[in-house]
């Protein structure tokens, strides 16, 4: 992996994270 991209890594990560607490989210409704 290449790790000297720190502002491409933050941005994919923040989306990705976004992404993953909606679905987190919605699957935990009853």
């Amino acid at each position: 992996m290449i790790l000297l991209d720190a502002p491409l890594i933050t941005a994919v990560a923040a989306v990705i994270g976004s992404l993953a607490a909606l679905v987190w989210s919605c699957r935990r409704r009853p």
